[in-house]
């Protein structure tokens, strides 16, 4: 077993990190990495802070950059993105059988048959029964509702019989003509 990596240094405990089942040397790593970096001692932060635009393509503005509390940026709209693709895989749908169901909704909550909003993120309906939680299978899935449609279906534990109440009440009081405003 080797104790010492080829320019000498010693596998010790702090020197030493596992990729696998390889030894590497700490110091090497570090001396490696400050050949890397520019002549003026700035990592590779001062490299990426001259950039304008991320990854994708998408120009950092100030509506469009994110900064964590450690200075570090990340495009909005990309992060966008991957939150609504990353909300799709949380209930078992690819991109497309997303959008086939929306298209077959004409863009509508399943319910009410408000169009959705870009502002107004749709909620993935899947029965509870099913699947507990925020996850689903897939299998489950029910439609593509508006907020205020998925929190009644919440609201009454998904009961027809208490939904078919509430039409048999809003009836009894259509008829007798009452006003609410």
């Amino acid at each position: 077993m080797k104790t010492h990596c080829p320019q000498g240094h010693a596998y010790d405990e702090d020197n030493t990190y596992l990729s696998g089942s390889n030894k590497h040397c700490k110091t090497c790593r570090r001396e490696r990495m400050k050949l890397r970096r520019p002549a003026s001692g700035v990592g590779a932060g001062g490299i990426n802070k001259a950039k304008t635009h991320c990854p994708k393509g998408h120009e950092y503005t100030e509506e469009n950059t994110y900064r964590n509390p450690q200075g570090r940026r990340s495009c909005r709209k990309c992060a966008a993105a991957n939150s609504f693709v990353q909300r799709i895989k949380r209930y078992g749908l690819s991109l497309k059988q997303y959008v086939d169901i929306l298209a077959g909704q004409n863009d509508s909550c399943a319910i009410c048959s408000r169009k959705f909003l870009t502002e107004v993120k749709e909620h993935i309906d899947h029965d509870h029964g099913c699947c507990s939680g925020q996850k689903s299978c897939g299998r489950c899935v029910r439609g593509i509702l508006c907020p205020r449609c998925n929190y009644l279906l919440g609201f009454v534990d998904d009961s027809p019989e208490i939904l078919t109440n509430a039409v048999r009440y809003l009836q009894k009081y259509k008829k007798l003509g009452t006003k609410y405003d």
